[in-house]
């Protein structure tokens, strides 16, 4: 293999921070898209009419398992999925939304929904996904106490919008929009729109690194073996 000239290894440092930039805010955005590879097929956890769980599928299990749930004689999960039940119930069959974080570092996300159609006792459906990229922008938005106008600023910008685009995708003017990212950075300790897509890639990604990769350049879910 040949080496590298001098003037290579200039132009390859010249591009190296744009290279990275790039790949980091392709991560963020493919994250919003990727659906878990596990060969265990959806985590779904069904409750019946009496909030006994009915079924758990092998991968709903894992989740329990990597959540930290099934530790103790009975299992913290087990608790918190018939909670949810509860909501359902109390909110007439309506759609519930739950965010918790595993052992390893992933945010996931429970959504829950009545199944009652009138033909039989009322039961609830439970499932467990991976927490997408807008649920994860919403929780780096709390930390750092960005407003609701702010986090709207912070998707666009994971989207690799400039502030024109920003603008008409927020019906705001573009000086609005600089405004906005002016408290963000304030917020966030940053100073460009480069380095916020980095902040929100260390703390997302980095305590991530060394997990497997998916087909698609994404982190693949952690083995719960």
């Amino acid at each position: 293999m040949a080496a590298f000239t001098e003037a290579e290894i200039g132009t390859l440092a010249a591009v190296l921070r744009d290279v990275g930039d790039g790949l980091r805010t392709s991560l963020l955005r493919q994250a919003a898209y990727t659906d878990s590879d596990s060969d265990d097929g959806p985590a779904v956890v069904i409750v019946d009419d009496h909030d006994e769980l009915a079924m758990t599928t092998p991968a709903a299990r894992a989740y329990f398992d990597r959540l930290g749930w099934t530790a103790s004689a009975r299992p913290a999960g087990e608790l918190l999925v018939r909670f949810i039940a509860m909501r359902v119930r109390s909110s007439g069959g309506g759609p519930v939304v739950v965010r918790a974080r595993t052992l390893d570092g992933e945010w996931v996300v429970l959504r829950a929904v009545g199944t009652a159609d009138g033909t039989g006792p009322p039961g609830v459906v439970v499932n467990i996904e991976r927490a997408h990229l807008p649920e994860v922008v919403t929780f780096i938005a709390a930390a750092h106490g960005l407003s609701a106008r702010e986090t709207d600023v912070v998707r666009q910008v994971l989207a690799g919008r400039t502030r024109e685009e920003i603008g008409r995708a927020l019906f705001i003017s573009p000086y609005t929009v600089q405004d906005h990212l002016k408290s963000i950075f304030a917020k966030t300790g940053v100073h460009s729109r480069r380095d916020l897509v980095a902040r929100l890639a260390w703390s997302h990604y980095v305590p991530r690194l060394g997990d497997p990769v998916a087909s698609d350049g994404s982190f693949a879910a952690a083995s719960s073996g």
